[in-house]
Formats: structure tokens, sequence, C-alpha cells
């Protein structure tokens, strides 16, 4: 199982070209990294949630409730699935890390690359993979 907790701030880390990738050092830089956006996203949905359950629960008739409801729905839902599907995301990352197989492309096997990784801790695919991925679903979308 996966500690999700996190007290660390990662440092900055400087990643030079003779460096081995994916190093120790550099793992666990990801997995502070990481362990943080799991709590400020877990954080995040949680007053998410609160802000729904109180909104909902102060509404004075049925008629004024459901308005009120679908009207809260369409304002917050949107970002709480957002959020519930970037927290899965880095529950992925951070399993990935656990197997040893972070930071390497899952469709061509080949290094993801630190700064990409550095912008997006929870990429994938290497860039030529993703926009790859994303030529074809273009091409699909136009059929």
């Amino acid at each position: 199982m996966i500690n999700t907790q996190s007290d660390k701030q990662p440092r900055s880390y400087d990643f030079s070209d003779d460096e081995e990738y994916m190093s120790p050092q550099m793992l666990e830089y990801f997995k502070q990294k990481l362990l943080n956006w799991h709590d400020e996203l877990l954080r995040k949905t949680r007053e998410e949630d609160n802000a729904i359950h109180q909104g909902l629960g102060r509404e004075p008739d049925h008629v004024d409730s459901a308005v009120n409801e679908v009207a809260l729905e369409n304002e917050l839902i949107p970002g709480i699935n957002h959020d519930r599907e970037l927290l899965a995301q880095v529950e992925v990352a951070l399993s990935r890390i656990e197997q040893g197989d972070y930071g390497f492309c899952s469709v061509t096997g080949e290094p993801i690359g630190f700064a990409r990784l550095d912008a997006w801790p929870i990429a994938t695919r290497s860039i030529e993979a993703q926009e790859e991925e994303e030529k074809n679903n273009k091409i699909h979308t136009k059929l």
C-alpha cells in the first residue's frame, strides 16, 4: 500500500545529463512532489464535498432545493470530477514509483524525460508518444 501522507516539501532538483535517469534521489523528488499534490487534491475534494452538502442543507422548500441543487452541481461537480480524476492519476504515478516503472513511457518504454515529468509528474507517455496519440485521436474524430 502506498503511504500518501507527506510532510516534506520537495526541494528543487537539478538534473544533470550525466546523472542516472530515475536515480533514487530523483525518484524521491518526484515521490514528494506527487505526495504533496495528492494531499492538496484530497483536501480540495473534501472541501468541495462539504460545500455541496452545506449548500444543499439550507434550502427552504423542495422547489428551491431542486433548483439550487442543480445550480450547485453544475458549478461544482465538473471541478470535483476533474480533481478526483487527477487524484486517481497521482495515485497511479505513486504506484508506478513503487513498482519501479515511473518515468518511462507506457507505450515505448523509453524515458519520458525529467523536464516533462517536472512539469507534469503524472505523465505516462513521452512527448512523441503523446503527440502520436493526439494525432490519432484527431484523425478518428474527423472520420
